[in-house]
């Protein structure tokens, strides 16, 4: 019987035999594998091999092959593997946006959290390539999508997310649920009002001078309650995806 579950040593060779004699790639600690057979010496697992294409692009692939630890390393094959439901790993996966931050947080138990999102489509496809397979009648859950400032190289390309459930590549779609979302309270206006250049004082809202110091005092807590001529263009953006998955999950 197939069986969901984590690596439990730190690096485990998969071949293609248990001549241990063809290396199909190496896992780490805590990825997921499942394992289809076990031998006193051996463990079978199916995994994910991503393979560049001539174009390339990377796609994943499900593999068979066998987990052998040599004598030397005294690892019995039996703990090679631990149940998925018995995973101690937290995984943070900080993804290459080329511009600003992104970053995937996932706890041993199977919480997602979305930490930025840089201001392209990469960290989109990024995630498509690691949640397969979602779909609108199934989408993937996101526990919680943390926006950790209001500069747009960090959540100019969350909407894409949104976006990319239209793509004709089914392999870089993503449909997501997420359950809540933060961010801390500034919110940046249009950089232009009444076609003048709006000051840079001005541009994060309300402020107040104490003495020599000025305050932000204008925080926002429900970016869903701003006026959209009150943010700027990515800021409209996001809040526009935020309001598409809120509609979603109060139509259930």
């Amino acid at each position: 019987m197939k069986e969901q579950c984590v690596i439990n040593v730190d690096l485990a060779d998969v071949w293609t035999a248990t001549d241990r004699e063809t290396l199909i790639r190496t896992l780490a600690w805590g990825d997921q594998v499942t394992v289809v057979g076990r031998t006193a010496s051996a463990v079978q697992v199916e995994f994910v091999e991503f393979i560049e294409q001539a174009d390339g692009s990377i796609l994943p692939k499900a593999t068979t092959g066998f987990i052998k630890p040599t004598a030397s390393s005294k690892i019995k094959a039996a703990d090679v593997t631990r149940p998925l439901a018995e995973n101690e790993v937290l995984k943070v996966n900080f993804v290459d946006v080329q511009q600003g931050d992104g970053a995937i947080i996932e706890s041993p138990d199977g919480k997602i959290i979305l930490v930025d999102g840089g201001d392209n489509q990469m960290f989109a496809r990024y995630l498509a390539g690691r949640f397969r397979g979602t779909s609108q009648a199934s989408p993937k859950k996101i526990d919680c999508i943390l926006v950790t400032h209001g500069d747009a190289d960090h959540f100019e390309g969350l909407p894409d997310i949104l976006e990319s459930e239209t793509n004709k590549q089914a392999r870089k779609r993503l449909f997501m649920d997420p359950e809540r979302y933060y961010h801390n309270g500034i919110v940046k206006r249009p950089g232009t009002r009444n076609k003048k250049k709006v000051p840079d004082l001005e541009l994060l809202g309300p402020t107040t001078k104490v003495g020599q110091k000025t305050y932000l005092t204008g925080l926002v807590d429900d970016l869903l309650k701003v006026p959209s001529a009150e943010m700027n263009k990515p800021f409209n953006a996001w809040t526009k995806a935020l309001k598409t998955y809120d509609a979603r999950r109060k139509a259930k």
